[in-house]
């Protein structure tokens, strides 16, 4: 998912000011809770209903996506969950992502670029900024899908 970019980034931005923590839930990876990182917490996989809490708890919020086929093409599940509990957030400017945040560029960072992604974060720590809360239902999604299929039957 490209947290190595994060890693480093949140490693950097530490340095400065220790008051940071970092919060890595679901599975991060065996080699990431093998090494000392100031104040990382590994919560592991969290239960759906304990996501709100989690978001909740953050300051901001970030997606990392490669650039690769999944990541140009994936629903972008966590974005619109966080946007639903007005979390300020950062994500990598792959597929959808671009898309979404096309009006907050200073949102957006560089695939694997630690340098912009400590930009974009250092952007929200101190401004944070939420998106509306304009996140599509499934019936929303399903509505526009077969609008979709119904242009491209009628072709």
């Amino acid at each position: 998912k490209g947290i190595n970019a994060l890693l480093q980034a949140y490693m950097q931005l530490a340095a400065v000011d220790k008051r940071l923590h970092l919060v890595l839930a679901g599975n991060p990876g065996k080699w990431v809770a093998r090494q000392r990182y100031p104040n990382l917490h590994l919560p592991g996989q969290l239960d759906h209903n304990e996501i709100p809490g989690l978001f909740d708890a953050l300051d901001t919020g970030v997606i990392c996506i490669r650039d690769n086929v999944f990541g140009r093409y994936c629903f972008p599940q966590k974005f619109h969950e966080m946007v639903a509990r007005k979390l300020p957030l950062v994500a990598a400017a792959v597929g959808e992502m671009s898309t979404l945040l096309a009006n907050n560029p200073q949102q957006l960072y560089r695939p694997d670029d630690v340098e912009d992604l400590k930009r974009a974060i250092c952007y929200q720590l101190q401004h944070r900024h939420s998106l509306p809360d304009e996140v599509p239902t499934w019936e929303v999604q399903a509505e526009r899908f077969e609008r979709v299929i119904l242009e491209v039957l009628d072709r």
